[in-house]
């Protein structure tokens, strides 16, 4: 069996078993739930239940893209004007992956890295980058990038350039690119660690990374809840650990109304965290009507926030929900 074959299995097997288990009691702070409000926009959208995938605003619409069911990932493209209707841009050319990234730079859409299978079922790490001017028709310009095959990492744009941290077992990597074809390695050892299932987003002028989990050979599971920044993607200080909101991966995390905002998680699927300022959270709220979720998507479009899929410990979903705050 392969690395990415046992990584990856016993990332999802082990997530499911903390869902399961952790659902019970909270440590969390005692904030009361703020003024919001969710709304269920389908309970059965028209693609396959899913986790792992991407949600992308692009060119003024939702565009959903792969995932997994438990046993096959996907490599079909989705688009909405709103959230409510979806049109199906039918399977593309990559393979079927989950655990990869996508996002919109330099007006194009990227999809990057990720995770599939083989024809006997073993996982194979990915490292090809695909770009697409529509959204419907896509073109391979990488097949193989100057990083280690990977799911489970992180993309960001910051100060007109993207940048790609970690990945499951893939070592505390970070990488630059300015075109989207050649990518430069940035730092080998970062402090923070090896980690996959975090986000990385850009904030206040800076990066920021935001919890993850370590799968080590040993099969030794590890979740952070600890927060990172950076000014230039090299040099990172930790301004926050063992936050109260502990999503330890597989969480949402987005800028909405000036503010950061975790959603779900490995640990606390079914609460949402806000911070001003990434160093001091609070809970806006305790228990969402969307129940537990994990390795769902998180996208601000417009006014609100739409969160796609995930898992939430008994299945793998296909409704979406909009967030929204009446603050």
């Amino acid at each position: 069996m392969n690395k990415g074959t046992y990584t990856y299995k016993f990332v999802f097997g082990t997530l499911i078993a903390i869902l399961l288990i952790v659902i019970g009691s909270s440590l969390l702070r005692g904030f009361s739930d703020k003024e919001s409000s969710f709304t269920r926009y389908l309970l059965n959208a028209p693609f396959n239940g899913r986790a792992g995938h991407t949600c992308t605003v692009f060119k003024g619409k939702l565009w959903l893209i792969g995932g997994w069911d438990g046993n096959n990932p996907y490599n079909d493209v989705w688009y909405s004007k709103e959230g409510l209707h979806w049109y199906s841009a039918g399977e593309m050319p990559f393979k079927k992956r989950a655990g990869h990234t996508a996002f919109v730079f330099n007006d194009k859409l990227y999809v990057v890295g990720g995770l599939s299978f083989d024809e006997f079922k073993n996982i194979i790490d990915m490292n090809d980058v695909w770009v697409t001017d529509d959204g419907m028709n896509w073109q391979c310009i990488k097949e193989t990038a100057e990083f280690m095959p990977r799911g489970g990492h992180a993309c960001a744009l910051f100060r007109n350039k993207v940048y790609l941290v970690g990945g499951i077992a893939c070592g505390a990597e970070a990488y630059k690119t300015e075109d989207g074809i050649s990518w430069n390695r940035l730092a080998s050892k970062l402090p923070f660690g090896s980690r996959g299932g975090h986000v990385l987003t850009n904030f206040k002028n800076k990066l920021w990374l935001i919890g993850g989990i370590r799968v080590d050979r040993n099969n030794n599971f590890m979740s952070f809840s600890d927060v990172w920044n950076s000014g230039d993607g090299i040099h990172w200080k930790k301004v926050a650990s063992d936050m109260p909101f502990f999503a330890g991966g597989g969480h949402g995390c987005v800028v909405y109304k000036n503010s950061l905002w975790v959603i779900g998680g490995f640990r606390k699927g079914g609460t949402v965290y806000r911070s001003d300022d990434g160093m001091n959270w609070e809970l806006f709220n305790s228990f969402t009507p969307m129940g537990e979720r994990v390795s769902h998507s998180c996208t601000v479009f417009k006014d609100r926030i739409i969160i796609i899929g995930g898992f939430d410990g008994t299945g793998f979903k296909n409704d979406v929900w909009a967030f929204k705050t009446l603050e």
